[in-house]
């Protein structure tokens, strides 16, 4: 079967998300919509967004953990200034790629350094999985025994069995050649080879991928509180049990690659699962996934901000040094251009 082109994947992946939007609307109601949108209350938004900017700096701190165990070492500051500028292809463009593209150009434009930013910004797409399916187990176990859980148990359990063979395959990376074997999908094989160079590439404090798996653990949990300060900001309020529960489960369904960047899929899954035994309205669980997708912008606005001063400071001209008077005995010159700093 003849593959789809990047460009037919992306306009897929485009009505898919827009297809999603509409007949979210349509189940929904404009009118409710618009209703439970205006009902929200603002403090609990305020506290969910404070809780995603601190998610985003965790995140942060994961990558950087990365970075100085492959060969880059770099404070908090500089890393969470370039993985937020990274955020802003993040939210507009069809997938994660364009951001890692631009994160390795910032991590790596320094000699040396191309391998270790690479490593990084490849492993940690995976290293967080562990903690999202330990999770993703708690709320099923904490959720099984609710009447309304049915539908988010039976999506959870989809998902723990998809994250428990990643961490398998991550555990057994080296021991089993995957790559070698034909019949193992692609994505699974490009997963242990990432999993094999990173052990490679790893020159600095040992164990980084427990240590950023670690970390992991620790992003989702604030991913957790700040998604149920959304919730809660809508009028539900659902067990804890059930909350992370649907937070992690929606969070996982997100990064299935069929959607334009999760858009579409986040608000329905949160309108199902939300809606169910009584908690709420499918226009209220709906107003939950949008205020996750406007964090998702405000954060790629913010990132395009960091990214233009970036752009700015690079492309700065040099200033030349005026010339002498007329009739000194000197050469003309101009001052050294002297680079930027980058970190």
């Amino acid at each position: 079967m003849r593959r789809l082109t990047p460009g037919a994947r992306t306009i897929v992946k485009v009505g898919i998300s827009a297809v999603l939007l509409a007949l979210l609307v349509v189940e929904a109601g404009p009118g409710r919509l618009a209703d439970a949108l205006l009902r929200l209350d603002v403090r609990w938004v305020a506290a969910g967004l404070v809780a995603g900017a601190a998610a985003a700096v965790l995140q942060a701190n994961q990558l950087r953990g990365l970075l100085v165990a492959f060969g880059v070492p770099l404070r908090l500051g500089p890393v969470l200034r370039f993985d937020t500028a990274a955020r802003l292809f993040d939210a507009v463009l069809p997938t994660n790629i364009g951001g890692d593209v631009v994160r390795l150009t910032l991590f790596g434009r320094r000699p040396g350094t191309r391998v270790g930013a690479t490593v990084a910004v490849l492993v940690r797409r995976v290293v967080s999985i562990p903690g999202l399916v330990l999770l993703v187990g708690i709320g099923c176990a904490l959720s099984i025994s609710r009447p309304y859980a049915g539908k988010a148990t039976a999506l959870g359990l989809c998902c723990l069995g998809g994250g428990l063979l990643i961490v398998f395959l991550m555990a057994t990376a080296g021991r089993v050649d995957w790559s070698s074997l034909s019949w193992v999908p692609g994505p699974a094989r490009k997963l242990t080879r990432a999993v094999l160079q990173a052990r490679a590439t790893g020159v600095g404090p040992s164990m980084p991928i427990v240590r950023a798996g670690l970390r992991g653990l620790a992003f989702w949990a604030t991913v957790v509180v700040s998604q149920t300060c959304y919730i809660w900001a809508a009028g539900i309020h659902p067990p804890l049990g059930y909350a992370i529960l649907v937070v992690t489960c929606v969070n996982a369904v997100s990064m299935v690659p069929i959607s334009l960047g999760g858009y579409g899929l986040r608000e329905g899954a949160f309108s199902v699962l939300l809606s169910v035994g009584g908690l709420g309205t499918a226009s209220q669980g709906a107003s939950v996934g949008i205020c996750l997708s406007v964090q998702t912008l405000l954060f790629g606005l913010l990132g395009g901000l960091i990214y233009l001063q970036l752009s700015t400071s690079v492309r700065r001209p040099s200033v030349p040094v005026p010339t002498p008077a007329a009739g000194a005995v000197a050469a003309v010159s101009t001052k050294e251009c002297v680079p930027c700093p980058e970190f």
